[in-house]
C-alpha cells in the first residue's frame, strides 16, 4: 500500500468516525427528560414573581422559549444572560419567554434577578412540582415550544445562543402570515 493511499485512509476513517459521533450526540434523546423534541408539553401552572398566573395552555398563542435553572448552578449563571439577550432580541416579536427556578424560594429568585438586571419573567418552583414534570435532572435546561405546544427543540447544560435563533427564526417565519 503506497503512503499517499494510507494518509487518504486514513482521513476517510477519521472524518466517518466524526460523523457517526456528531450523529449520535445529535439525535441521542436526553435520558433524564420526560419531555423530549416532538412532544406536547405537559400541563402546568406557575405564579411570576410579579404575580400573574402562567399555564402551559397560554403558550399555545405563540412561540415559548421555556427556561428551568437554579441560582447556585454554574452553568445557568454563565446561561441565563444569553437568555436574557435573546429575550431582549425577539420578546417583542412574538417569542414568550418563561424562567422558572426549579428549587429556589420566590425571594432568593428576585434577589438573583435584580442583583444581575434581569427581566426575563420568572417563576420560582421551590418544591419542583413543574420542573418534575419535565425532566428528573440537570439544568439549565431550555425548551422551546412552538404554536402548537410540541417542542420543537431542546438544550442542556449549554444553550447554543446560534442554534436557539435559529430555531426561533424558523419558529416565526413558519407562523407569520405572507
Amino acid at each position: 500500500m503506497s503512503a499517499s493511499f494510507r494518509s487518504s485512509f486514513r482521513r476517510l476513517l477519521v472524518g466517518l468516525l466524526c460523523f457517526v459521533a456528531c450523529y449520535a450526540v445529535c439525535t441521542a434523546r436526553d435520558k433524564y427528560s420526560h419531555v423530549q423534541v416532538g412532544d406536547t408539553i405537559p400541563q402546568f401552572e406557575v405564579r411570576l414573581i410579579d404575580g400573574t398566573l402562567m399555564r402551559s395552555a397560554d403558550m399555545v398563542a405563540g412561540v415559548t422559549v421555556l427556561i428551568f435553572f437554579d441560582t447556585q448552578c454554574y452553568d445557568c449563571r454563565r446561561e441565563l444572560p444569553i437568555l436574557e439577550r435573546l429575550y431582549a432580541e425577539y420578546g417583542g416579536c412574538g417569542v414568550r419567554f418563561l424562567a422558572i427556578s426549579r428549587s429556589d424560594a420566590a425571594d432568593a429568585v428576585s434577589r438573583y434577578w435584580a442583583d444581575n438586571a434581569l427581566t426575563l419573567p420568572v417563576a420560582a418552583d421551590p418544591e419542583r412540582r413543574v420542573y418534575r414534570r419535565f425532566a428528573q435532572r440537570m439544568v439549565p435546561r431550555v425548551y422551546v415550544v412552538g404554536r402548537d405546544g410540541v417542542v420543537v427543540a431542546q438544550y442542556h447544560t449549554k444553550a447554543r445562543r446560534r442554534a436557539l435563533r435559529k430555531v426561533l427564526t424558523q419558529q416565526l417565519a413558519q407562523h407569520t402570515p405572507s
